[in-house]
């Protein structure tokens, strides 16, 4: 899945893949996000040319 920012989003440039990764996933257990009763879960993030993300799970 790719999440596209808009034009002028900074607030990802100080942190970490590591560090958004983690930052996801507590949101996706916050609101208990669920696939066929199993909890989405973020294995790790790339981050693309126009600071878009692309997760992995």
């Amino acid at each position: 899945m790719v999440i596209r920012t808009p034009p002028g989003f900074s607030a990802l440039n100080t942190l970490s893949a590591p560090k958004i990764t983690t930052k996801i996933n507590e949101v996706l257990r916050s609101i208990d996000a669920r696939i066929e009763s199993l909890p989405i879960e973020v294995a790790g993030i790339a981050r693309l040319p126009p600071k878009d993300i692309k997760l992995y799970t």
